[in-house]
Order: structure tokens, then C-alpha cells, then sequence
């Protein structure tokens, strides 16, 4: 499946900078576009693996660290930044997207006998005081 990740791919990589870096000398202007820090930091990821891709680690990893300064806190950015390693994939869209978990499965602890329907005349109450 194609992503917004892929598609930055065909820009050039100066017309890629030069875009970004327009955006952030503009972005604090009145009235002009500002997208939340997410975003900042997504397109400042985004940049990072393009330079990474042409073997300029270095500023690879100046992106990256914009990324953090973008949006700080986030501890998988930060991750990115000490486990940088030029023959790793910057993954921009992992960073992003929350870490999902299988949800835990409680067992039941009560007893079939508890569970079970009370007698003619018998309320759940006065048999389950009986068994204490």
C-alpha cells in the first residue's frame, strides 16, 4: 500500500528541503499554515530517510533531531535519534502510530456452583452467604 512516505520518494531532494524549509521560516507569520507537531515532525522524518536513502547521514540525523525539537517527548522520536544507524529504514509511520497490544484475557475465578442458576425460591443472595 502506497503512503504519503512513499510518494515524497519522487521529489528531488533540494525541492524537498527547500519546500520544508520554507515552511518552517513561514509557519510562525500570522495567518499562515501551521500543522500540529505531529505533522511537523512527521515531514521532518520524512526528509530524514530521503538523506539517508542519498548516504547523508549527517543530515539524516539533523532531521531527526528536528523531528524531536518539533515534537518533544515523544519517546519513540527520541529512539529514532539514539538508535540511528545509517543502514536502518528511518520508519517515520512506526514512530507515529501507537505501539498496539493484544488486550489481556481475564479468567473467570468464581466457581461454576456460584455461577450457576439459584434453586426454586433461593435468591443468588442467600446462597452465596450460605457458602461463606
Amino acid at each position: 500500500m502506497a503512503t504519503l512516505f512513499d510518494s515524497l520518494d519522487a521529489w528531488p531532494l533540494e525541492s524537498h528541503m527547500e519546500t520544508l524549509q520554507h515552511y518552517f521560516e513561514q509557519r510562525s507569520n500570522p495567518g499562515e499554515l501551521h500543522a500540529l507537531k505531529l505533522l511537523d515532525a512527521a515531514m521532518c522524518l520524512a526528509l530524514a530517510e530521503h538523506f539517508r536513502k542519498v548516504r547523508d547521514f549527517d543530515v539524516a540525523l539533523d532531521w531527526i533531531r528536528r523531528a524531536v525539537e518539533a515534537h518533544p517527548g515523544i519517546a519513540a522520536f527520541a529512539a529514532l535519534e539514539s538508535e540511528f544507524s545509517p543502514r536502518k529504514r528511518i520508519n517515520g509511520q512506526s514512530a507515529l502510530s501507537p505501539k498496539l497490544t493484544k488486550p489481556q484475557r481475564h479468567r473467570c475465578t468464581k466457581s461454576r456452583e456460584s455461577m450457576s442458576e439459584p434453586a426454586k425460591g433461593e435468591s443468588a443472595l442467600s446462597r452465596d452467604a450460605g457458602n461463606r
